[in-house]
């Protein structure tokens, strides 16, 4: 199964840019991807998700790694695989949850009454899987009845492997924010603080609801039921900023 991507500077990724990671580069991902996933490269496949980042299909695993650097200082660095991040996040084994990938970018997770979307999200600092949102029987929250993960616009449901299916409310699922937009970089820059915003609050996932004013100002507020720790805690969530003209308001989970 290994598979190099022919013409890789010619090939567009998901979001319509071309790749950085020519042939040598995808040599060098297969070789570090058999080491890491203890897999042999020829049953390993890659596919290209964003101009920097791909996935290493294989031996029943799935990674992804974004390429920095170019020519001779060209090096991948993994990414924390989504399950693992999903798991920890939603307090739920991996063996006990079911994956979906609508999207190239966009990956959902169900398990223990719980879904959550995620989206791949890079910044100059490096990628990660970021919850955009979540439903389902989280603490704290008014369950309804239950419904499936709607997919992204343009995505089948389908993942490789089966299809996602597990109970969860009737939140709204909102499409995944486009790679490079405003939105797209302002999850990530939350994301970035979650881990003192729970430290704060004292629980987790910590909802938000992120307002940006015309002039680039953002505004956070903590939503139910973590209201009462605004006080406390929104000092974490002061300061963010973001180019003019970018208005918009949207929910987010820390």
């Amino acid at each position: 199964m290994l598979a190099l991507v022919a013409g890789a500077c010619g090939r567009r990724g998901p979001g319509g840019t071309l790749p950085t990671a020519g042939r040598r580069e995808q040599q060098l991902l297969l070789q570090q991807a058999s080491r890491e996933m203890s897999c042999p490269a020829p049953a390993l496949a890659i596919m290209l998700l964003t101009r920097d980042v791909w996935q290493v299909q294989g031996c029943g695993l799935l990674r992804d790694f974004r390429l920095e650097g170019t020519g001779r200082r060209a090096r991948w660095t993994p990414i924390e695989p989504m399950p693992v991040r999903a798991s920890r996040e939603m307090a739920c084994p991996v063996s006990a949850m079911s994956f979906g990938a609508p999207l190239p970018t966009v990956r959902d997770a169900t398990g223990c009454g719980r879904s959550a979307r995620y989206v791949l999200v890079c910044t100059a600092s490096g990628c990660l899987w970021g919850m955009s949102a979540h439903a389902g029987a989280w603490a704290g929250e008014v369950q309804s009845a239950p419904a499936l993960l709607p997919p992204p616009s343009g995505g089948s449901s389908a993942p490789p492997g089966g299809p996602t299916s597990a109970g969860a409310d009737t939140i709204s699922i909102p499409p995944p924010p486009v790679e490079g937009s405003v939105e797209a970089t302002l999850r990530a820059l939350l994301d970035a603080r979650r881990d003192a915003v729970r430290g704060c609050v004292g629980a987790s996932p910590v909802p938000v609801q992120v307002v940006v004013a015309p002039d680039g100002a953002v505004h956070v507020t903590f939503e139910p039921p973590h209201a009462t720790a605004a006080a406390r805690c929104a000092p974490l969530l002061e300061g963010l900023r973001v180019p003019a003209g970018a208005a918009g308001t949207w929910s987010h989970a820390l």
